[in-house]
């Protein structure tokens, strides 16, 4: 008896670890079959459908720190940098070795101007090897934010002379020389690094940033149009040579551009915006009609047709669109967003209290709902309530820390509040960001003369 119940037991034992076995095989199976999904769909230029592919592979394995990587080079080109910031940190943390994750944070810190960070990185790689060619470009790039520009530029030639190939890395190593206005010789780094990667968007799109610095706008837009022709499904690509279109005073050419990334993907909202906004006046509105005919259950184009009214100041009609999204979506995300809407238009209307109840029962739905505390920051501000405006700009800055306007703004909460070195602290760093922030450069003058 005990030996048939052995071999029973025997018996169970092994079905249970086939069934486990198999399982595993059926995991794995079914994770690379996301996983070509989604590459299939990142080739076809449909970014939606190529997340949607890859979240249901990091479902099976979210350990995988491939999965992040590839959504994080998904969210880069829809120019979502939040959500592919994301991703490249949870690679890191998944895999500190992995340089392709290391070389994009690098990029991300290098331009939020983030040098505590950037060194951090540096020191992780070059305790491990005191020459790592990236880690020393990254401490280079740490260098030359904080001032020291002379051993940053020295550092810089002596990695270039090595001839890494690593676009990252030749990237950065480009950044620092265009920062130090050599712009031939990040020119030449940028070269080199196409001589091995001929087809890489990023040195591309910094190339054609170098051409236009130096008014070598012929050569920018050939970069742009090959960019175009090797990935004609990414959108900023075709914004910026719009952008180099407008700037020369070609907007016939940026509006043709831009109309015909509207016929490639005519279901796309995004390029339906980026050919409204490049459009003026009745234009306008008649594209987003047009828009609307071919997509009438976009939200984002209804917001685009009340902000449209706005501009014109035709507040009743933009509160209308704003209150009809608001009934339909109740206190979904853009739901709450129409009722922010609706509480900036009872500010242009001098209706404070209308407005401030909006902003409670928006906050109450979602206590980090970033424009609904901006816009309670600001009211603060303006009630003489600096304590109130200083913990709701600390909010949304957790989630926006390099955002130079919002710095400025707590910045001058603080000041408000007699807490002077604390506004000090916020304004120096929004300028140090935005060289651009006039307002932070006002109330820092402010400071200085007390």
């Amino acid at each position: 008896m005990i030996g048939k119940l052995g071999c029973w037991c025997g018996l169970l034992l092994w079905v249970v670890a086939c069934g486990l076995l198999v399982g595993c095989g059926s995991a794995e199976e079914r994770k690379a079959s996301y996983v070509e999904k989604a590459n299939v769909f990142i080739q076809e230029g449909n970014f939606p459908k190529a997340r949607v592919a890859l979240r249901n592979a990091i479902k099976i394995d979210p350990k995988d720190p491939h999965l992040y990587f590839l959504a994080g080079q998904v969210f880069e080109k829809e120019a979502n940098w939040p959500q592919a910031f994301r991703q490249f940190s949870r690679v890191v943390e998944l895999d500190a070795t992995h340089r392709e994750a290391i070389g994009r944070l690098a990029r991300f810190y290098l331009a939020a101007q983030e040098s505590t960070e950037l060194m951090a990185l540096s020191h992780k790689i070059l305790t491990t090897d005191s020459e790592d060619v990236l880690g020393r470009t990254i401490q280079a790039c740490a260098w030359f934010l904080d001032g020291e520009h002379a051993k940053a530029l020295a550092q810089a030639d002596v990695l270039v002379a090595r001839q890494p190939t690593e676009p990252d890395l030749l990237l950065m190593l480009a950044v620092i020389f265009s920062a130090n206005q050599d712009l031939k010789k990040a020119q030449a780094v940028l070269q080199r690094g196409l001589s091995i990667h001929p087809e890489n968007g990023d040195l591309l799109n910094y190339l054609a940033t170098i051409s236009i610095g130096m008014k070598d706008y012929h050569q920018a837009e050939g970069i742009y149009r090959q960019l175009l022709a090797q990935e004609p499904h990414v959108v900023k690509y075709r914004e910026t040579l719009a952008g180099l279109y407008r700037h020369l005073g070609q907007s016939d050419k940026a509006m043709a551009l831009l109309r015909e990334g509207v016929t490639l993907e005519p279901e796309n909202e995004q390029r339906w915006k980026s050919l409204i906004l490049s459009a003026e006046g009745d234009q306008q509105e008649a594209l987003i009609q047009e828009a609307l005919g071919a997509l009438p259950d976009s939200l984002m184009l209804r917001f685009l047709l009340g902000a449209h009214y706005e501009q014109r100041q035709n507040y009743a009609k933009a509160r209308e669109i704003y209150e009809a999204i608001a009934t339909e979506e109740e206190t979904s995300g853009q739901g709450l967003q129409a009722e922010v809407e609706l509480a900036k238009l009872d500010l242009v209307e001098q209706d404070q209290a209308s407005a401030q109840t909006r902003i409670a029962a928006v906050l109450k739905e979602n206590p980090r709902q970033s424009d609904a505390l901006l816009l309670k920051g600001k009211l603060s501000l303006v009630k003489q309530e600096p304590a109130s405006a200083v913990d709701a700009f600390r909010i949304v800055l957790k989630d926006e820390p390099n955002n130079s306007a919002i710095q400025s703004l707590l910045g001058q909460a603080h000041l408000l509040a007699g807490e002077f070195e604390l506004a000090r602290e916020s304004l120096e760093k929004a300028v140090s960001v935005n060289a651009r922030q006039v307002d932070a450069y006002t109330a820092l003058a402010r400071l200085s003369a007390r």
